[in-house]
């Protein structure tokens, strides 16, 4: 624990170290003294690793065999832009820690960014089990298993979730319904304890067991299988009998019987990936399983969690810990920042060091990173207005397969091809290149809310949305391959309007998200709908962090939909983006706002 307060203090080590040292060592030899360091890769078979490691780049294997050899007090930090594949390496990292000291706890500040990490992580257990046993019988007793990943919820939502599906078998992730009086939930099927639970009683609608899954989910079965009082569960679950049949007859099983069996599923789990709030939450049982059973933590985007929510999924015991995130991704939040009272003094006078993320203050304490420099989502064209604005002073390289022609780029052609043949008098690009496109709504009129300072424009959401609307009826594009990223208020906007009779060929489309929610992941095409004008000033997007998340997530088409005037004729080509406030004329009020500035001198 005395090294745990040194590294979180960051005031050094020497006087743990000393004080832990005997005889010689505290009076000489300091230059050879060193911090406790931990093996990731120690007793993992070497076939294992090499397995592992394949999930990496080839240019970063070496150096993260090597990382995760030694790590000082088992701390490790993974750093890199937008798409260098921080949650893949981190991932990988994250099986290699269950492998070689046991159960890994996983956290993210958002439910998107849990989503995607644990998914992740299925995909890759399952790809290296399948490289592992791709030599072996079916019948070999030394074939590999996978890791049961569970992306932990909510233990009511799990269990409303479950009789939901058991009712409405084809709801999907939308077995919970949304209600006008609460926020809606945010449970997602894939990994979670009633997707495991369903597939243990052999339901149709989710994926079978496979033989290389976790032994634990098949001993589960059959101990369920020869529980008598969970015969008529097995058969709704099954399709044999009705859900009305079910209610009808005797047999049926208590709620907390099944509230047993999700929780039971944890005790089989090697990963369990929940948000940083449930994994302090008292109410579930993730809590207990991180406190009793956890023997290492991860935290995927490091970078945009304040300190105490990592000391709260960390503990204070010195877990090994492995934390990825972006040197540049959006700060913590903190409530009151920058609001004053009526003496113009700051409520909250912590502000600053409160935005100070983890993954800042270790990196700055002179923590060994492992930054990755290899761009895997994005081509250089579409990845250029990005690396200007944010990522200049940062040397990148591109994947030797990141050119126009590769087949992971089919929509971005379709969406080149569609521009051309529609819009003519559209400025030519360098052939065989992806460029970010921008639509000019011109006097488009935004709202205010003078209370809470949300934004909508009716106008730039209508016109997002017709251009989505034409781009798949002429070309036959996937709408789940796009992405509609506007404000917050204009989120519910854009789901109101989706509705409607002009826009019934987007059903398919996956449903419109914020920037914050939206970081760490990715979508084939992304529609960024900036919202404000001149009349009201860039607002929050004269924060380059979140300009450069929205403009990152896009893999081979990236479309702007705003006002080019939004600064003011006059400002494009200053450094500072000004406006004048309409209702405080005698002061003018000026945000740094460089990428924004280039975002509209190149529309």
């Amino acid at each position: 624990m005395s090294y745990h307060r040194d590294l979180l203090r960051g005031t050094g080590f020497h006087p743990t170290m000393r004080q832990q040292g005997t005889g010689a060592l505290q009076d000489a030899n300091y230059y050879h003294w060193a911090l406790p360091a931990v093996d990731i890769l120690d007793g993992i078979d070497k076939n294992h690793v090499d397995a592992m490691i394949e999930e990496v780049p080839l240019a970063d294997r070496p150096r993260l065999r090597n990382y995760l050899g030694k790590r000082p007090l088992g701390l490790g930090i993974i750093t890199g832009g937008p798409g260098c594949g921080k949650t893949t390496v981190l991932a990988v990292s994250a099986l290699a820690l269950t492998s070689s000291v046991g159960r890994v706890y996983c956290s993210a500040p958002s439910d998107v960014t849990v989503d995607n990490f644990a998914f992740r992580l299925d995909q890759i257990t399952f790809s290296v089990t399948d490289r592992l046993n791709n030599t072996k019988q079916s019948n070999c007793t030394t074939r590999t298993h996978c890791k049961l990943i569970v992306r932990g919820y909510r233990i009511d939502d799990e269990i409303d979730a479950f009789f939901s599906l058991l009712q409405s078998p084809y709801a999907g992730g939308r077995a919970l319904p949304d209600s006008a009086w609460e926020e809606p939930r945010p449970w997602k099927w894939h990994l979670s304890l009633t997707f495991w639970l369903l597939s243990i009683l052999r339901s149709p609608v989710v994926r079978s067991l496979r033989p290389d899954d976790s032994p634990g989910l098949y001993q589960m079965r059959d101990d369920i299988d020869r529980r008598e009082k969970l015969t008529r569960l097995r058969a709704v679950a099954r399709r044999d009998i009705s859900w009305p049949e079910y209610k009808r007859g005797g047999g049926k099983v208590p709620v907390s019987t099944t509230g047993a069996l999700l929780i039971e599923i944890l005790r089989h789990a090697d990963i369990v990936c929940t948000t940083l709030t449930i994994s302090c939450s008292k109410q579930d049982p993730y809590i207990n399983w991180k406190n009793e059973l956890a023997k290492g933590i991860t935290v995927d985007d490091a970078g945009s969690i304040s300190r105490p929510d990592l000391y709260s999924v960390w503990g204070n015991t010195l877990l090994p810990c492995l934390l990825a995130g972006d040197d540049y991704s959006i700060p913590p939040a903190v409530e009151g920042f920058e609001v004053r009272d009526k003496s113009r003094n700051y409520i909250n006078r912590l502000g600053q060091d409160g935005r100070i993320s983890p993954l800042a203050f270790l990196e700055a304490s002179g923590w060994p990173i492992f930054r990755l420099r290899t761009q895997l989502r994005m081509p250089q064209s579409l990845f250029q207005l990005c690396q200007q604005g944010m990522y200049l002073a940062t040397p990148l390289h591109y994947r030797p397969n990141s050119d126009f022609d590769h087949p992971e780029y089919e929509l971005g052609r379709k969406l080149e091809l569609y521009l051309t043949n529609k819009h003519l008098d559209l400025a030519p690009v360098v052939s065989n290149t992806f460029y970010e496109v921008s639509i000019h709504c011109e006097r488009s009129y935004c709202h205010v809310n003078q209370i809470t300072g949300s934004k909508q424009n009716p106008v730039q959401v209508r016109v997002a949305l017709s251009f989505v609307t034409d781009f798949v009826k002429c070309k036959g594009a996937d709408p789940s391959d796009i992405i509609i990223s506007p404000d917050k208020a204009n989120v519910d906007l854009v789901e109101d309007m989706r509705k409607g009779p002009d826009h019934f060929m987007l059903p398919g489309m996956k449903p419109a998200t914020t920037i914050e929610d939206f970081q760490g992941c990715e979508s084939k095409i992304v529609v960024a709908i900036l919202g404000v004008t001149q009349a009201v000033g860039p607002q929050t997007l004269a924060d380059n962090r979140l300009l450069a998340v929205m403009l990152s997530r896009s893999k081979c088409g990236l479309v702007i939909v705003g006002d080019i005037n939004t600064l003011g004729v006059k400002n494009l080509s200053d450094d500072f983006s000004g406006y004048r406030s309409k209702r405080r004329k005698k002061r003018a009020f000026y945000a740094p706002s460089f990428m924004l500035r280039n975002v509209l001198k190149g529309s």
